[in-house]
């Protein structure tokens, strides 16, 4: 039997990525509302903006009674567009991939097996101001993502998007380890210090390049009635792969090919190819959840669909897109560009 010895791009998950947490949040009539573990909740999107007040805004962060943390609210996040984070629909998906699998090894077509500067005195507001060595910030985040946590659980991070749809990392360590276990997906946070680095491209899914470190948890203020969405801006499959950034992060739009040689399903990795009316690629995930995720996808009956946060890569000068923890495909957004794909697909059947 002949094998075919795939190297792994290097873009595998971060070692010290994150975990997760129930928040022990409170609402509390009037504006303020203070948590069972002491930290205080602004009501409002638009509180005092100087660094002073937002300091003490989170006194005597107690989290010595932290427990299991979970992830988010709720198992299942009902009605969302997004797969993964929609337990019912990854489930059904996943259910419906074993039997399409077989549907598709029964074509005789059978799927492939694969084998130091000064520190600045700016005080940013949103992501686009940040720079390299700054502390003083006075930025509203809403936490999107909460990453796996590693298996050392010494660091912990969130991918937060600001207002105007930039994101950024949001990383925690030893000493507000404690903070980010309170913190779930969906939350607002504002921070009023904390230390800006450039990120690793090979890890990163932000698209500013950097990460927040947070030094302290009194520089952290969970707001309540702030909403915004999270953007979706596509390049067509032809202008990625022009592109030729290897390690970029792409949102993209895609038919998935009903072409069962575009299938390979394995152990260590799963892909399919998809399309939009430019070109095709190959999308892979390494990671058991990415596959689970990926594989739900391609058991649905629908088969278009959108994908947020894909890294760009290579292999033997073939392109591809990563689909690794923080990247998301959904079943279906409000944009211009991927309703009209969707029309037009629907009139050539």
């Amino acid at each position: 039997m002949e094998t075919s010895h795939m190297k792994t791009p290097n873009f595998q998950q971060d070692t010290d990525d994150a975990t997760e947490s129930p928040s022990a949040t409170k609402k509390i009539e009037g504006k303020e509302a203070v948590s069972s573990k002491g930290l205080k909740i602004l009501s409002s999107f638009d509180q005092k903006s100087d660094v002073e007040s937002q300091k003490a805004i989170t006194p005597n962060f107690d989290v010595s009674n932290v427990t299991s943390p979970s992830k988010r609210s709720s198992d299942d996040i009902i009605d969302s567009p997004s797969i993964g984070k929609n337990k019912a629909m990854k489930q059904e998906g996943i259910k419906q991939f074993a039997r399409k699998l077989n549907l598709l090894e029964n074509q005789n077509s059978p799927i492939k097996k694969y084998a130091t500067s000064p520190l600045s005195t700016k005080i940013s507001t949103t992501i686009a101001d940040l720079s390299v060595n700054q502390n003083n910030l006075n930025i509203t985040l809403k936490l999107h993502h909460k990453f796996e946590q590693s298996t050392r659980g010494r660091v912990g991070k969130f991918l937060g998007y600001d207002q105007c749809g930039k994101s950024v990392n949001v990383v925690f360590y030893e000493k507000t380890m404690k903070l980010f276990n309170e913190l779930m997906e969906g939350q607002y946070i504002k921070i009023a210090y904390g230390k800006v680095k450039k990120s690793k491209k090979e890890y990163s899914l932000a698209s500013s390049g950097y990460d927040i470190e947070m030094t302290d948890v009194d520089n952290v203020t969970i707001l309540e009635n702030c909403n915004y969405s999270i953007p979706f801006e596509p390049k067509t499959i032809k202008e990625i792969i022009a592109q030729d950034d290897i390690g970029g992060v792409y949102d993209c739009y895609g038919e998935i090919s009903s072409n069962p040689d575009s299938v390979v399903d394995e152990a260590t990795r799963f892909s399919f190819t998809i399309e939009d009316e430019t070109a095709d690629i190959m999308i892979i995930a390494f990671d058991e959840n990415s596959k689970d995720t990926l594989k739900a996808a391609f058991g649905m009956d629908q088969k278009i669909f959108v994908f947020q946060r894909l890294k760009f890569s290579t292999f033997q000068d073939k392109p591809q897109l990563i689909y690794r923890d923080g990247a998301e495909v959904l079943t279906h957004v409000k944009h211009k560009q991927f309703e009209s794909f969707i029309k037009k697909n629907i009139m050539d059947i």
